[in-house]
């Protein structure tokens, strides 16, 4: 006769095109700054993949004559292959190659380290990483009327 907790309430942050600028700006890559945040950020904002796909990327995995990323394991525990922008393709094009062939040579807690202090450089407030796919997932509705269509991209299996 234990109930289970209630779910905390979903978050409904979408990042306006101000904030997004700002963002953007903090994570420039002056002085000892990590080179590799500020195009995780951009590439966040341009394809809707959560964290842990992006640091996991590999570039094996990227078809740039298809425009698309193949990621073999997600959250969800399924394979999917995300359409890439042209924005998308021109981010990767500009990243160096690291030799352990993934493209953002990141671990989850260097990534979250350095974006919270871009956050304190920044004063923008309640911010995280996942509203970053949140935003995109929000422009790219703009985009896609189709919510199947929405939902295959951004990697949702359920459309509730």
């Amino acid at each position: 006769m234990v109930r289970k907790p209630p779910s905390p309430p979903a978050r409904g942050r979408v990042l306006t095109d101000a904030e997004i600028s700002v963002l953007l700006k903090v994570f420039e890559p002056i002085g000892r700054r990590s080179h590799w945040v500020k195009p995780i950020v951009e590439l966040a904002l341009a394809t809707a993949m959560r964290r842990g796909e992006l640091l996991s990327l590999r570039w094996e995995d990227i078809n740039f004559k298809a425009h698309t990323a193949f990621l073999p394991t997600t959250k969800n525990g399924d394979s999917r292959t995300v359409p890439l922008s042209s924005s998308a393709v021109n981010i990767l094009v500009k990243l160096p190659r690291h030799l352990s062939g993934v493209v953002f040579p990141l671990n989850a807690p260097a990534l979250d380290a350095a974006f919270k202090r871009g956050l304190l450089r920044s004063d923008l407030q309640n911010i995280r990483f996942h509203d970053l796919r949140r935003t995109a997932i929000t422009q790219m509705a703009e985009k896609l009327p189709n919510v199947i269509e929405l939902a295959a991209v951004s990697g949702h299996k359920s459309l509730m």
